[in-house]
């Protein structure tokens, strides 16, 4: 028994040394040649936030809005940026087959039915739509944030006007349980009994003879107001026909906006002439400098920010005859916004490299080409900041590979979006030193 036991202790000794051998040897290893030279020295390791930027905000460019996710209309006055009046043009065509309106038919109703998609402003703040008739033919081409389709100047609203109170976040109760909010423009019955009158609709061409269009728009008002997104071609949208067959039945049909319809976005900023003193001092009047302390960017083909970095190489220290790896290189925003959370903070934001030329081009960072995680440009609340990871372009700024003409920084879905942001510029008063526009960069020399 005594000899078991010996024995046993043996093996557990033996395993116990080799064990403390071992740990010995991995650390002896890891520390080989640390002795030899200082670590930093050896990898060049630096970092560096104090890149010379020069920024200025100014109005930005055309916008495509035609066939995009959603339109807007409204009217919202913002105490930075003004008076915003969004507006929308819009066609409808058939469902499937013929439809078939029985002679003698008188009409009910007829009503602007518009599926909400969200909203910018105050919604507890009422607006006034008008709806006008397209006079003449809207082709399926591209429109823009300025376009304009000809139309006639009687509001075809049932009464003078429409007062939209939105509530686009209510669910509302139908038979068969709840469908996404919406709301229902009555439009003048004249209307209505034109579509009646014509009975047969087999073709899309049928539904332009009848009505090549409808224009909605909102009233100026004094309000803070909003704007609101609606999906036009959502299942909830569309011109409803209420009527009553000769015989008493009553039944309805949606004309819908879908494929075959060409719709739009028209956005006015009436010249920012009611936006506030500062943002037209820089905006307006190019006092560039003022994009030290404050920056602007504003969907909706408002307003974009150049950002440029003139001196990027001379930034990054101890580079005399030597050469220089971008670890890493982080454009950070700081959102310095007081104004009440309905001016809604953009959701994401992007950069566009600009050529020699003038053109935009994309960073070889950009989401389409990485990833979004690896570009970012996503709002973080709790920081309230965006970064973007721009090390590519960087170092091929710093190889000569990309002009070092800047890049425009705007808001993201600014077609189909309202979001506005004001951040810190690169040179604000101290108390706001942490919050300024800068890029952080990481990086190795050897």
């Amino acid at each position: 028994m005594t000899r078991l036991i010996m024995k046993r202790f043996s093996i557990i000794y033996l395993v116990l040394a080799a064990w403390m051998a071992l740990s010995g040897c991995v650390r002896e290893i890891d520390q080989i040649g640390l002795n030899l030279q200082d670590g930093n020295i050896l990898l060049g390791n630096n970092f560096n936030d104090t890149t010379t930027i020069v920024a200025y905000s100014m109005r930005n460019d055309s916008l495509v809005t035609s066939k995009v996710a959603n339109c807007i209309v409204g009217c919202v006055n913002d105490p930075v940026f003004g008076r915003t009046i969004a507006s929308f043009y819009t066609q409808f065509e058939l469902k499937s087959g013929t439809v078939d309106f029985t002679s003698g038919a008188t009409i009910d109703s007829v009503r602007l039915s518009l599926r909400y998609n969200g909203f910018f402003g105050d919604t507890l703040s009422p607006i006034t739509l008008e709806v006008y008739e397209v006079t003449d033919d809207m082709k399926d081409s591209l429109y823009y944030n300025y376009s304009t389709s000809t139309t006639d100047f009687i509001n075809l609203t049932y009464q003078r006007s429409y007062t939209l109170r939105p509530k686009p976040t209510t669910y509302i109760p139908v038979d068969t349980g709840y469908v996404p909010s919406y709301f229902s423009i009555r439009l003048a019955d004249e209307l209505g009994q034109r579509f009646l009158n014509k009975q047969t609709f087999s073709k899309v061409e049928d539904v332009r003879d009848c009505l090549r269009g409808l224009y909605v728009t909102a009233r100026s008002s004094s309000s803070t107001g909003n704007l609101v997104y609606v999906a036009l071609t959502a299942a909830l949208s569309g011109l409803e026909i209420h009527y009553t067959e000769s015989g008493g039945a009553h039944k309805s049909y949606t004309f819908p906006i879908a494929k075959n319809c060409m719709y739009y976005t028209h956005f006015d900023h009436n010249d920012y002439n009611n936006a506030s003193m500062d943002f037209k001092n820089q905006v307006l009047n190019e006092r560039r400098e003022l994009g030290d302390k404050v920056l602007y960017a504003q969907a909706t083909a408002g307003v974009k920010t150049v950002i440029k970095m003139p001196n990027l190489q001379q930034s990054l220290k101890n580079i005399a005859d030597k050469k220089v790896v971008i670890n890493k290189a982080e454009l950070v925003i700081t959102n310095i916004s007081n104004d009440p959370d309905y001016f809604n903070t953009p959701y994401n934001l992007g950069l566009q490299a600009i050529g020699n030329d003038g053109s935009l081009l994309k960073l070889p960072d950009d989401a389409s080409l990485t990833s979004s995680a690896y570009f970012g440009g996503i709002y973080n609340e709790k920081k309230k900041e965006y970064r973007f990871r721009i090390t590519r372009y960087v170092q091929q700024v710093m190889n000569g590979i990309l002009p070092n003409n800047g890049i425009n920084l705007v808001v993201s879905g600014a077609s189909v979006r309202a979001n506005r942001l004001i951040f810190c510029g690169p040179k604000p008063d101290e108390i706001d030193y942490d919050k300024r526009l800068r890029l952080e960069i990481s990086y190795t020399t050897y």
